[in-house]
């Protein structure tokens, strides 16, 4: 019995997602249910898309870049030029990318229609 209260207060604490609505203990005489939790949905239910075209050219000195879809990048998120093997920093998306050019190499001129990867960030987890 001790151990019953145990995990509904170990559950309670840590409020994470279950895939199962009953905790069981596994014994020799069969699974024995210990818990009941209610099932949370799922947070979300598809993949937010990691790739986006430039919608115009830009030289390897621009710090601005024209994006089909800005909505899809944030501050701090590292981009990928995959022709040049550039890598990008976005500081500011609004209409067009603010970025810093040349993470760890040089910078290139960007083409118009050149595929841009979002290949991650520099924020913090929950940030």
């Amino acid at each position: 019995m001790k151990r019953r209260g145990f995990l509904k207060g170990l559950l309670a604490v840590l409020g994470a997602p279950v895939v199962a609505n009953e905790i069981v203990e596994l014994a020799p005489e069969g699974p024995t249910p210990i818990a009941q939790v209610e099932c949370e949905p799922w947070t979300y239910d598809e993949l937010t898309p990691s790739v986006d075209l430039a919608t115009e050219y830009a030289t390897a000195t621009d710090t601005t870049i024209a994006v089909q879809n800005p909505q899809l990048f944030l501050a701090g998120d590292y981009v990928h030029v995959p022709r040049t093997g550039e890598n990008l920093l976005v500081q500011q998306s609004s209409k067009r990318l603010h970025v810093v050019r040349g993470i760890g190499g040089p910078a290139h001129d960007i083409v118009d229609e050149e595929p841009l990867w979002i290949i991650g960030n520099t924020r913090s987890n929950n940030a």
